[in-house]
């Protein structure tokens, strides 16, 4: 769906991964970035997910990319930490 969708609409795509929860969610959405055909930012789970985010912001600005995807760990609204998390 994201390299067809960058594909028609003429889009430039990065994707980066804010899952510091999971470990291997980050290895998992490099794996289809390179399967798909867009670009992944790289990030650790020692890394803040707001501060993956904006660096992958900023990285895709300096690189004249079109559409950022963050990859988020799930949230559940019971889950107050979580949520504050996202709010940022």
């Amino acid at each position: 769906a994201v390299s067809a969708s960058s594909s028609t609409s003429n889009r430039s795509v990065m994707v980066v991964s804010a899952d510091v929860y999971r470990p291997a969610a980050i290895k998992q959405l490099e794996t289809l970035a390179g399967e798909v055909g867009v670009t992944f930012f790289p990030s650790d789970v020692s890394q803040k997910p707001v501060a993956i985010a904006e660096a992958a912001i900023r990285e895709a600005k300096l690189k004249f990319i079109d559409v950022v995807l963050v990859d988020t760990a799930g949230r559940l609204a019971i889950d107050s930490e979580m949520m504050a998390e996202i709010q940022q």
